[in-house]
């Protein structure tokens, strides 16, 4: 508590001895917003990561970033792809701290998204108050990019499947150069690849799942215009 303390010290022969004081000051902290960056409506409609950012910088201070009511990151601001509720607590080095009211990061229907992945945003960032092309590029995205189009120029049916499933592709989203889909666990690792049949505007593959275990896997194609993804489930 805030006051003026002292330590005194009484021996057996009952000599007191009293320390110099300490001055416990009132420390109030103001409560975080999370702040998102300019770019922030933008990215989110690309189903690219998005910046958040504390509202206040005490000196010193510490920043736990909680995700979904988890701890998950640190630092002033974090760069975040996924759906979720998100707090930034601060912390200062008396030991006083403060935590934000919930933020709730929700992509638009047409993203598909598996999981969330988290970076920390540099100092720059934060000052630029927008998310830097680099650290796009760093992300492994997960999702397909947004968009009523998008959805339909990456098709995979049936989905759910228990086996045998067709994937059409338009080269008008991945460009030219597509040779081979892969399928990845959601770890990300490789678990299949298939073949594409190029037609004059789309590309074409058949695939069977059915020696997979159950669950989520992404569809992963790379062309002249980069790297899409789709989610898919087997059931």
């Amino acid at each position: 508590e805030p006051g003026i303390y002292t330590l005194g010290v009484t021996n057996t022969a009952g000599c007191t001895y009293t320390s110099n004081q300490v001055v416990i000051k009132q420390i109030v902290l103001e409560q975080p917003r999370i702040n998102v960056s300019r770019n922030y409506p933008a990215m989110l409609a690309k189903g690219y990561p998005v910046g958040l950012y504390s509202s206040v910088a005490p000196s010193g201070a510490t920043y736990t970033w909680l995700i979904n009511g988890e701890p998950a990151a640190g630092g002033r601001g974090i760069a975040i792809l996924g759906n979720a509720s998100v707090q930034v607590q601060i912390s200062t080095i008396e030991g006083c701290s403060v935590i934000s009211e919930p933020f709730e990061v929700r992509y638009p229907e047409g993203v598909n998204l598996l999981g969330i992945d988290i970076r920390e945003l540099t100092p720059a960032e934060i000052e630029a108050r927008n998310i830097d092309p680099a650290t796009v590029k760093s992300f492994d995205p997960k999702f397909v990019a947004a968009g009523t189009g998008a959805a339909d120029q990456f098709q995979a049916f049936p989905n759910p499947t228990t086996d045998v499933m067709n994937v059409v592709i338009s080269k008008d989203m991945v460009g030219n150069g597509a040779t081979v889909l892969s399928i990845r666990n959601i770890l990300g690792r490789e678990v299949m690849k298939a073949p594409l049949a190029e037609g004059q505007v789309t590309y074409s593959a058949t695939i069977n799942l059915s020696g997979l275990r159950s669950g989520l896997y992404v569809l992963q194609l790379t062309g002249s215009k980069g790297t899409f993804r789709k989610t898919v489930k087997k059931e």
